[in-house]
C-alpha cells in the first residue's frame, strides 16, 4: 500500500507566525517584520512534524493519495474531512463513484464494483481544522524552545526535552489512535 502526500493546508491561526513571535517575544520592526520570521517558521513546523510523529497522527489538513491491489482498505490518516477522488486502474486510471466509506476510526474504504481492477486509488482529505487546544500549546512550546536554544551545540539539544506533563498528554494521544487502529 503506498500513501502520498499530495499538498498540506495552512496550520490554524493559532500557530501563525504572529502567533509565534507574541509566544517566543520576538518583536517585529515598525513595517510588521522581523529578522527571526525564517527561523520561527522552521520552528513551528518542525515542532508540528514531531506532534505529528510522536502520536502517529495528522493534525494539520494535509491532502493525500493512497494506492492499493485491495478493493476494501483501511485509509491510513484520519479524521476523513472528505474523499476527494477514487479510480481504478485497468491499464489506465478512471474515475469512479461506486464505493463505500464506513466511518470509523480509522476508516474503511472498499470499491463496490462488481469486476476486480489490478489497482485501486483514492484521494482524501484528513486533518483537523481546530486542533485540541492542548496540542497547540504544546507546539508553541516546542517551538519557543527550540528558537531560545537554537544557538546551543548540538551535544544540548539532542532531542526534545518534554516535561512530565507535555509527555503525558502525547502518550493519550498516541494511545488512543493506538486503540483505534489496531482494536
Amino acid at each position: 500500500m503506498k500513501l502520498e502526500v499530495l499538498s498540506r493546508n495552512a496550520l490554524p491561526a493559532e500557530l501563525s507566525i504572529d502567533r509565534v513571535r507574541e509566544y517566543c517575544r520576538v518583536y517585529p520592526d515598525q513595517f510588521g517584520n522581523s529578522d527571526h520570521d525564517t527561523q520561527l517558521q522552521l520552528m513551528i513546523d518542525a515542532a508540528v512534524e514531531f506532534v505529528q510523529s510522536y502520536c502517529r497522527q495528522v493534525f494539520r489538513t494535509t491532502q493525500f493519495r493512497q494506492t492499493t491491489e485491495l478493493h476494501a482498505f483501511a485509509l491510513q490518516r484520519f479524521p476523513v474531512q472528505s474523499i476527494d477522488s477514487a479510480e481504478v486502474y485497468s491499464g489506465d486510471w478512471s474515475a469512479t463513484t461506486d464505493f463505500t466509506l464506513v466511518e470509523k476510526e480509522p476508516p474503511l474504504f472498499c470499491f463496490d464494483a462488481a469486476q476486480s481492477y489490478e489497482q485501486y486509488r483514492v484521494t482524501y482529505t484528513a486533518g483537523f481544522d481546530d486542533w485540541p487546544a492542548d496540542l497547540t500549546l504544546l507546539v508553541l512550546q516546542i517551538a519557543e524552545e527550540n528558537f531560545t536554544n537554537r544557538g546551543a551545540t548540538p551535544s544540548t539539544t539532542q532531542g526534545v526535552n518534554l516535561s512530565r506533563v507535555h509527555r503525558l498528554a502525547l502518550e493519550q494521544y498516541a494511545t488512543h489512535i493506538d486503540a483505534l487502529r489496531w482494536g
